[in-house]
């Protein structure tokens, strides 16, 4: 049997095709992959942009009176351990023969009154409760939660924005151990831990 030669020349030809495929392809790879700097930061000025609106939406203004209306009175103070019995007395719930020490503030009046978003800030949560009627939380900057408790006529959906000063809300006729005919209940959460919101006024 015969063995075949290569010619001389095949194998340097071939050794070139080798070379430069090799060059060809680096050089394709690296177009590839060699993303300049304005297409690394155009993604990243829409995402800050974003963020900004939000923030800016949030104000560290003070905060105001959550309701609007006339001869609004409190029915119900936030228990504090520290306070005389008396005190203490008007800071209890009764519901179902059984007395609670309030959370929040009472809030009411013989007339139907507007529930105001007490700063700038953002609903996070809305819902229906068998005992509090509607409940709407809104989120503020400074880490402050506020949640409207015993509310009707809810004006606000989930992730809306809203202004200090903005209704939200009417007081409700569905409110725990009160005389009055309207009113609502509203608590507030700082850095998680809950709070007097009577200590948060202006006046």
């Amino acid at each position: 049997m015969t063995k075949r030669k290569l010619k001389d020349w095949v194998i340097p030809v071939l050794s070139l095709f080798i070379l430069f495929g090799g060059i060809f392809t680096f050089n394709l790879i690296s177009k590839l992959i060699d993303y300049n700097d304005e297409d690394l930061t155009i993604p990243t000025v829409e995402i800050q942009e974003d963020t900004m609106d939000v923030t800016n939406d949030i104000s560290d203004s003070n905060p105001i009176r959550p309701y609007n209306g006339e001869n609004i009175e409190i029915a119900k103070y936030y228990y504090n351990k520290d306070d005389d019995e008396s005190r203490q007395e008007k800071s209890l719930i009764k519901y179902e023969n059984i007395y609670m020490p309030n959370t929040g503030i009472l809030y009411t009046s013989n007339n139907q009154f507007e529930i105001l978003s007490i700063l700038n800030g953002k609903v996070t949560n809305i819902k229906e409760d068998n005992i509090l009627g509607n409940v709407i939380e809104i989120s503020y900057s400074n880490n402050i939660v506020a949640v409207y408790e015993c509310l009707t006529d809810v004006k606000v959906s989930i992730g809306d924005i809203v202004e200090q000063g903005d209704v939200i809300g009417l007081s409700s006729n569905k409110v725990l151990d009160t005389d009055q005919e309207y009113g609502f209940h509203f608590e507030v959460y700082k850095d998680n831990k809950i709070i007097n919101p009577e200590t948060l006024y202006n006046s």
